[in-house]
């Protein structure tokens, strides 16, 4: 997967939260909501593919 392919995944991830209302609120209850939205869990997987910090997934 090239970075082009990984930033237009990243971008339609971050427009599925938007439009699902996402905050990116770090207060106690939130965070814990925040980090159990798959949505959010794949644009951090993606930042970390991005910077080359994590192998990309067998796909």
């Amino acid at each position: 997967m090239t970075d082009l392919e990984i930033l237009e995944l990243l971008v339609s991830e971050l427009k599925l939260m938007a439009s699902e209302g996402f905050t990116w609120k770090s207060d106690g209850e939130k965070q814990q909501a925040i980090g159990k939205n798959a949505a959010y869990l794949k644009v951090l997987q993606l930042i970390k593919r991005l910077k080359g910090k994590e192998p990309a997934a067998t796909e």
